[in-house]
């Protein structure tokens, strides 16, 4: 398997087509050939976890802030946790200063994959990502 610096040097224009997005909305790329250059060999699917485009899209419009959701932890990072909304399926993200009231050293010690949470939708900005809230009430519950 080559290296991305064996195909592309730093700096260098090249023109690339979509193939997909992954499971955070955010586009899976590939390199199109040059006039008179040689187009690269078959492709391999997009990796495990990516959606061809084709596929719709989930439905982000119908989400608003203030809405209070259900949804799945599917990821942790340094900076917050990726939830799988229950309406829609979108993907959406709780900054790790949104996981509690108080200070949270990592995201780990509140959260894991595959945890269900309530979440309050932040906000939506104009890339269509979704900010969350975790959110810890007698009255909501999450099976």
């Amino acid at each position: 398997m080559k290296k991305v610096e064996d195909i592309v040097k730093l700096g260098e224009e090249v023109t690339v087509e979509v193939i997909g997005v992954n499971e955070m909305g955010r586009p899976d790329f590939r390199r199109v050939p040059r006039e008179g250059e040689a187009p690269p060999p078959e492709q391999p699917r997009p990796r495990r976890g990516h959606r061809e485009r084709e596929k719709p899209q989930p439905r982000k419009t119908e989400l608003k802030a203030g809405d209070l959701l259900a949804g799945t932890v599917k990821n942790t990072a340094e900076f917050g946790a990726f939830v799988e909304l229950d309406e829609g399926g979108a993907m959406g993200l709780i900054h790790i200063s949104e996981l509690a009231e108080g200070y949270v050293n990592r995201v780990e010690d509140v959260v894991q994959p595959g945890d269900r949470v309530a979440v309050k939708v932040l906000r939506i900005d104009d890339r269509g990502r979704i900010y969350l809230q975790r959110v810890v009430r007698d009255d909501i519950k999450v099976s």
